[in-house]
C-alpha cells in the first residue's frame, strides 16, 4: 500500500488542506492519507486558537466524505512538539512494509532539510511537495490557493465571512465556536 501522512496543526483545516491531500492523493497514487493533527504547537509559545476537541470535529467532519481520507488522534494529547519523525516511526510500526508518503506544502520545501533528522526521514518515507510550477521529482501539481489559516482567522477576527474557505460541513460550527470563544477573535 501506499501510504499519505499529513502532520500540521490544521488550526482549524480548510480547503487548501483537502485539496493538498487529494493532488498528492492523486499525483503518487496513495491508497490514503492520514491527517495528523498536532497537540502542540510547532510556533513556540504560540497557542491553537481552536481547542483540540474542535480541532478533531472539524477534521473528522471535514473528512468523512472521502473514502481515502483517515483521521489518526496519535498526537493531538501530546503535550510536547510533535516533529515529522515521531509521525513517521509511528506509522512505520503499523505499516512496515507499505511505502509512507509524507506530504508537505510548497512552503515547506525550503525549511525541511533544517527538520530534527531529516535524513532519517527520507530514508524511511518519501517526502513530497506541492508546486505549480515547473514540476520536480517529488513534486506534485496544486493549482494556487491562497486559503490559510491565518487568513481565516484574520476574517473571523474581523467578523467577515469563511464560507466556502472551509468544507460546508463545519462552517456553522466554526461560527458557534467563535461565538463562544469570541474574546480570542478580537
Amino acid at each position: 500500500m501506499k501510504i499519505g501522512l499529513y502532520g500540521g496543526s490544521f488550526d482549524i483545516i480548510h480547503v487548501g488542506h483537502l485539496m493538498l491531500a487529494e493532488y498528492a492523493c492523486d499525483a503518487f497514487d496513495l491508497d490514503g492519507v492520514y491527517f495528523i493533527p498536532d497537540g502542540k504547537s510547532s510556533y513556540g509559545d504560540k497557542k491553537f486558537l481552536f481547542n483540540k476537541n474542535c480541532r478533531e470535529l472539524c477534521i473528522r467532519l471535514s473528512i468523512k466524505d472521502n473514502p481515502k481520507f483517515f483521521y489518526s488522534p496519535k498526537f493531538i494529547n501530546s503535550t510536547k512538539e510533535t516533529k515529522a519523525l515521531d509521525i513517521v516511526n509511528h506509522f512505520k510500526k503499523f505499516y512496515p512494509s507499505d511505502e509512507l508518503y509524507f506530504i508537505c506544502g510548497y512552503d515547506c520545501k525550503d525549511r525541511v532539510q533544517k527538520w530534527y533528522q531529516y535524513q532519517e526521514i527520507l530514508e524511511k518515507c518519501t517526502m513530497v511537495f506541492s508546486a505549480t510550477d515547473p514540476i520536480k521529482e517529488n513534486e506534485f501539481y496544486m493549482p494556487p490557493v491562497a486559503v490559510r489559516s491565518t487568513l481565516i482567522k484574520e476574517l473571523l477576527s474581523n467578523k467577515k465571512s469563511i464560507k466556502y474557505l472551509v468544507h460546508q460541513n463545519i462552517y456553522e460550527i466554526i461560527l458557534d465556536y467563535v461565538k463562544k470563544h469570541g474574546r480570542m477573535f478580537k
